[in-house]
C-alpha cells in the first residue's frame, strides 16, 4: 500500500515537473537563441560595412552626383513628414511594450506584433535610404558612420525580422533597444516642430528622454542575460557553472531592473538585487557604465543649456562667466550680413581661436525682426556651437547706459555693420561715422573695425580714431578688383575661385542649380597651392602641360601658372600667372620650375 502511493505520488510529482519545464520552456528565452541573435547581428553589421566601404571606393563607378541629390532629397522627405515620424514612433513605442508583455508573460493581441514588424520594415527602409546617401556623399568614413547611425539600427531591425521569420517560439529579441531610438525621435520631432526656437523646457524634456529610454535600455539588457534558460556560459570559471535559479524570473521583473539599474547609477548599492551568473554580472558593469555616462552627459547638456537660456537673443544685458571673451557688433545690418559674419567668426577652421569668444549684438528697437529671423537660424542643431556663444541686446551704441549694458569697455573688440541692401548707403554710413564718435569717446582704447558702403566716408571714420586698415569699403574693394583684372587677365576667374563660403552647401541646392552654379559650388573648396612640376614637361607648350595635368589628376588639378624661382639668392622670383598658350617650361635654365594649382586641400 505505501509502496504503491508511494509511486503514485512519485508519477505525479514527475507529472507536475514535467508540466512546469514545458511552461518554463515554452515561450522562454534561451542561450541558445542568444546566440543565434548576436551572431546575426554582428553578420548584417560586418557585411554591410565591407560593402559600404567597396561601394564608396568604386564612387567614380557610379552616378554619385544625381544619386546623392535624390536619396539626399528622399531622406529629408522622410525624415519631415509628420505621418512617417507619427507611425514610426508608434511602431517603435509598439516594440518596447511587447518586450515588456512577453518577459511579464502577460497575453496580447497578434496584430500588434504586425505593427512590431511594419515598424522594422520602415526603420530599415531608412537607414538603406540614409545609407546610400552618405556613401554617395562620401563624406564620413563608413566606420564613424556605422557606429553612430547603422548599429543602433541594425540590431533593433535585424534582432526583430529574424525573431519573425525564423518562426521562433522564444519571447528574445533586442527590440527593446528601440528605447534609444525614440529619444533620437523626440529631438528631430522638437526641432522641426515650428519656426521658433526651442524652449529651455523643450531641452530638459530631450534630456529626460535620452536618461529614461537609455536606462531602459540598460537594465532589459540586464535582465534578459540574468533571465537566460539553458547551460550559461561561465567566463570566469568554465568548470564550475553557476546553477540556474527557479525565482529568476519572478525577481528579475522590469521594475525590478529598472530600479537595479538606478540603484547602480546613483553609487547607492542596497546589494538586495544583484546579478548571479557571470555574464549577468559583465553586462551590468558595462550598463552601469553606459547609464553613468548618460548621466554625466545629461548634466553637463543642462548646465549648457541653463547658460544658454540666460542670455540668448532676449537678454536684457550682457553678463560674462569667467576666462570668457567678447566683441561686440552693432550698427544697421540685416540678417543676411549678421549670418555671414557669424558664420565666418565661428568657422569650423576657427574653433581654437574662438573657443572662448562670445558675440554680443546691440541692435536698435526697429531691427526686432532681424533678430528674429537670427533666432530661427540659431535654433538649428548644427547651429548649437553658435547658439551658445551669441547674445543679442536690444539698445543704441548712442546711449552710455546701453554700451555698459553689453560691458563695451571690457570687449576685445567692437565691428560697425551697415545693411549692405539698404536703399540709402549714405545714410548708413553716416549713422556708423556718429556711433563710432560716441564709442571712441565713450571707451578711446578699444579698437573699432567698420564697413562702409561709400569711400568718400572713410576720411571721415580716420578723422574720429580708427586705423586705416581697421575701414573696409565696399566700392573701393569692387573699384580694386575691375582695376586689377584690367591689369591681369583672368584675375576675377582666379578670385571668384578661390573665394570659400562659411556655409555647408546643401545637396539639395546643387541639384536645383544650373550647371554654371553647379561647377562654381564644387570649386568653392578648392585652393591655391605651389607645387613642383616635373622635369618630363620641358620644352612643352604650357597649353598642353595644363591639359595632361588635368587628365592625369582626373579634373582634380587645374594648371593656372608658373614660377620660376633662382638657385642664388639674389635673384628674384618670377611668378607667370596664364601665360600664353605657347609658353615653353625650360628646365635647363638656372632656375626652379613650380606649378600654380588650383585643387582641393
Amino acid at each position: 500500500m505505501n509502496s504503491t502511493e508511494s509511486s503514485l505520488s512519485n508519477g505525479t510529482n514527475a507529472s507536475s515537473t514535467n508540466a512546469e519545464a514545458i511552461a518554463l520552456t515554452a515561450g522562454a528565452a534561451t542561450w541558445a537563441v542568444f546566440d543565434a541573435h548576436v551572431q546575426i547581428c554582428l553578420i548584417t553589421l560586418a557585411a554591410g560595412l565591407v560593402l559600404g566601404q567597396l561601394l564608396q571606393n568604386l564612387r567614380k563607378l557610379w552616378y554619385t552626383k544625381t544619386l546623392e541629390a535624390y536619396m539626399g532629397k528622399f531622406y529629408n522627405n522622410l525624415r519631415c513628414s509628420k505621418v512617417w515620424n507619427l507611425l514610426f514612433v508608434v511602431c517603435l513605442t509598439m516594440m518596447c511594450f511587447l518586450h515588456v508583455m512577453r518577459f511579464e508573460g502577460q497575453a496580447y493581441a497578434q496584430p500588434l506584433e504586425m505593427l512590431e514588424l511594419f515598424g522594422a520594415l520602415m526603420y530599415t527602409l531608412e537607414m538603406l535610404v540614409y545609407w546610400i546617401f552618405t556613401t554617395a556623399k562620401g563624406s564620413t568614413s563608413q566606420l564613424d558612420f556605422f557606429a553612430s547611425y547603422m548599429a543602433l539600427g541594425c540590431i533593433i531591425t535585424v534582432s526583430t525580422m529574424y525573431r519573425w521569420f525564423a518562426a521562433s517560439d522564444s519571447r528574445f529579441s533586442f527590440g527593446f533597444f528601440a528605447s534609444v531610438r525614440l529619444a533620437g525621435m523626440w529631438f528631430s520631432w522638437l526641432t522641426r516642430k515650428g519656426n521658433s526656437r526651442l524652449r529651455p523646457t523643450d531641452h530638459y524634456v530631450r534630456f529626460a528622454m535620452q536618461f529614461v529610454g537609455g536606462v531602459f535600455a540598460a537594465s532589459s539588457m540586464v535582465k534578459e542575460v540574468e533571465t537566460l534558460k539553458g547551460q550559461r556560459p561561465n567566463y570566469l570559471n568554465a568548470a564550475q557553472p553557476p546553477e540556474e535559479s527557479p525565482s529568476a524570473q519572478r525577481q528579475w521583473s522590469v521594475g525590478a531592473s529598472l530600479y537595479y539599474m538606478c540603484v547602480n547609477t546613483s553609487k547607492t548599492g542596497f546589494g538586495d538585487l544583484l546579478p548571479r551568473s557571470s555574464a549577468g554580472q559583465v553586462v551590468a558593469i558595462i550598463a552601469t557604465l553606459y547609464c553613468v555616462y548618460l548621466v554625466g552627459g545629461v548634466l553637463l547638456k543642462l548646465m549648457r543649456g541653463m547658460e544658454q537660456a540666460a542670455g540668448g537673443c532676449n537678454a536684457s544685458d550682457y553678463s560674462p562667466r569667467f576666462s570668457q571673451k567678447h566683441i561686440v557688433v552693432t550698427g544697421s545690418p540685416s540678417f543676411q550680413v549678421l549670418r555671414d559674419f557669424l558664420e565666418e567668426i565661428y568657422h569650423k577652421e576657427n574653433i581654437e581661436a574662438t573657443e572662448n569668444l562670445n558675440v554680443v549684438i546691440l541692435y536698435l528697437a526697429g531691427q526686432r525682426k532681424v533678430i528674429e529671423q537670427l533666432d530661427i537660424f540659431l535654433s538649428n542643431p548644427s547651429e548649437s556651437r553658435k547658439a551658445t556663444r551669441i547674445w543679442a541686446v536690444e539698445g543704441s551704441a548712442l546711449k552710455a547706459s546701453d554700451l555698459t549694458r553689453v560691458r563695451y569697455k571690457s570687449c576685445v573688440a567692437a565691428y560697425l555693420l551697415p545693411n549692405m541692401f539698404g536703399d540709402d548707403l549714405e545714410k548708413e554710413d553716416i549713422g556708423n561715422v556718429i556711433r563710432a564718435l560716441t564709442m571712441k569717446k565713450q571707451c578711446a582704447y578699444i579698437r573699432i573695425l567698420a564697413l562702409l558702403m561709400k569711400a568718400e566716408n572713410k576720411e571721415s571714420l580716420i578723422s574720429v580714431g580708427l586705423a586705416e586698415a581697421d575701414v573696409v569699403c565696399m566700392d573701393e574693394l569692387t573699384s580694386g578688383f575691375l582695376g586689377k583684372a584690367a591689369e591681369v587677365p583672368g584675375f576675377l576667374c582666379l578670385a571668384s575661385i578661390l573665394c570659400r563660403t562659411s556655409r555647408e552647401q546643401d545637396v539639395t541646392d546643387l541639384a536645383a542649380a544650373p550647371r554654371w552654379g553647379e561647377d562654381y559650388s564644387l570649386g568653392l573648396v578648392d585652393s591655391l597651392m605651389e607645387m613642383d612640376l616635373s622635369s618630363a614637361y620641358h620644352n612643352i607648350p604650357f597649353a598642353e602641360v595644363c591639359i595632361d595635368v588635368m587628365r592625369q589628376s582626373d579634373s582634380q588639378a587645374f594648371l593656372i601658372g608658373l614660377s620660376e624661382e633662382p638657385m642664388y639668392p639674389s635673384d628674384k622670383t618670377n611668378y607667370l600667372l596664364f601665360p600664353s598658350r605657347y609658353h615653353r617650361p625650360d628646365f635647363l635654365q638656372d632656375r626652379i620650375i613650380k606649378g600654380i594649382f588650383i585643387a582641393k586641400d
